[in-house]
């Protein structure tokens, strides 16, 4: 049996979002430290800056199975992508064959 595997596309949604915010006048975010940076200011409860740079680093280049532990709920880190960087769900991921209760 064939385990299921979510990659996500940092890289793009990160260069849209900076778009926006140099239109707006804003700090942009640059790099996937940055963004888990930010993230880490946004959500202090949940997150660590080190943790989460390399749980995104591994989302982009190999993608989470279900078969490897990431540290933190999967759901939830991608809601939080999604609001940060202004996108969707279905423009974040790339390649979704698990099912984790979004349909």
């Amino acid at each position: 049996m064939r385990e299921g595997v979510i990659k996500i596309d940092l890289k793009r949604a990160i260069i849209l979002e900076d778009a926006r915010r140099i239109e707006r006048g804003d700090a942009i975010i640059n790099s996937i430290r940055n963004l888990a940076a930010e993230l880490e200011r946004k959500y202090p409860d949940l997150y660590e800056l080190d943790v989460l740079a390399q749980a995104l680093y591994f989302l982009c280049r190999s993608g989470y199975a279900q078969s490897r532990p990431l540290k933190y709920d999967i759901d939830l880190l991608i809601v939080h992508l999604c609001e940060t960087l202004g996108v969707k769900r279905d423009d974040l991921i790339l390649t979704n064959t698990l099912t984790l209760g979004w349909d």
